[in-house]
């Protein structure tokens, strides 16, 4: 290999290992968006199911749901887990959801 064509390859090289370090991880950073995710599911619980919705809490943490909080029936559980698992990223629902009486 001749010396000009060594530098070359050098430069190469190093240009390469630049631009990986300047672009990051491979990988999304937020592949996850966890707060979008929560908000979305209590504006869509909001949305189809009323008041009863806002004593439900959805907690999203790496794409995973825990929903705590009261409903008047099982029929209000089964809706708002079907509605949590139809948000886009939600890879898994924990039901936490309890039965309650009125306040």
């Amino acid at each position: 290999m001749r010396r000009s064509d060594a530098r070359r390859v050098g430069w190469l090289v190093w240009g390469v290992v630049l631009l990986a370090m300047v672009s990051g991880p491979s990988f999304p950073v937020d592949d996850c968006p966890d707060a979008w995710i929560s908000t979305k599911i209590s504006a869509h619980l909001v949305a189809k199911m009323g008041v009863a919705a806002t004593r439900i809490n959805p907690d999203t943490e790496i794409c995973v749901v825990t929903l705590r909080g009261c409903v008047k029936t099982g029929e209000q559980r089964q809706e708002a887990l079907a509605i949590a698992r139809k948000v886009k990223k939600v890879e898994k629902v924990i039901d936490k959801l309890k039965i309650c009486e009125e306040d």
